[in-house]
């Protein structure tokens, strides 16, 4: 007997997807029951095939974001993660300088500018987890300063600004008196 062209393994995922591969790896985008489908075929053309159904469970997914990332104030990272319902989520957070925290939003300061990679892990209670990483970049904060000189009621009191920063800065005044 001649052998066959069809010889080999024939998955079918449950999620419209198909692999003819050995040993196939598959990711599923929802969670469910999956009805996965295996049919192999000897050289001879004789077929078995077995369906199984795979629990697909729910994950969090990994998401933040942030204000104006600069050096002299602690940055806020806004958590955005989906929780599925019913899944309890815990977070690990990377800051790309050494730094790490277990809070859902946390804020970290950072000493120098620079770039960094910033990790998040949301790890959920039936245990699956997601990963997310931006890159950020600190950036410097200038330092607003200013001097003045004593002045009498009714006279102009001249104000210096002394404030010190790189790129452009703008500057806004209140003068206590409800103009600016």
């Amino acid at each position: 007997i001649d052998g066959n062209d069809n010889f080999g393994s024939h998955w079918e995922f449950g999620d419209t997807k198909e692999n003819n591969e050995l040993n196939p790896e598959h990711s599923y985008e929802t969670p469910g029951d999956k009805i996965v489908k295996y049919v192999a075929t000897s050289q001879f053309g004789c077929k078995d095939s077995m369906l199984k159904t795979i629990p697909v469970l729910a994950s969090p997914e990994a998401s933040f974001s942030t204000g104006p990332v600069c050096n002299r104030k602690p940055v806020e990272f806004n958590n955005s993660s989906n929780e599925p319902y019913g899944v309890i989520t815990n977070y690990i957070w990377d800051f790309g300088d050494g730094n790490n925290s277990e809070s859902m939003n946390p804020t970290h300061h950072y000493n120098e500018i620079g770039s960094y990679i910033i990790k998040l892990k949301a790890n959920g209670n039936n245990g699956c987890s997601t990963f997310t990483e931006k890159n950020i970049k600190v950036i410097e904060q200038p330092v607003a300063t200013f001097n003045a000189m004593d002045a009498c009621a009714g006279e102009d009191v001249i104000f210096t600004n002394t404030s010190a920063g790189s790129g452009k800065i703008t500057y806004q005044w209140n003068f206590g008196d409800g103009e600016s």
